[in-house]
């Protein structure tokens, strides 16, 4: 990541994932990262949101 920033000039990174994937959440909490929010009915699964 202090390589994005720095080499890139960025501002902001952004990863995303499902609610239940709870292994992906926390690694992405680990090295620092937040959340933020959560979509809701963002996904049309079995013709079900």
């Amino acid at each position: 990541m202090d390589h994005l920033f720095g080499a890139y000039g960025l501002n902001r990174l952004e990863l995303d994932t499902w609610s239940g994937n709870e292994r992906a959440v926390r690694s992405f909490t680990k090295p620092g990262f937040r959340e933020e929010g959560r979509l809701r009915s963002a996904v049309l699964m079995e013709g079900r949101r």
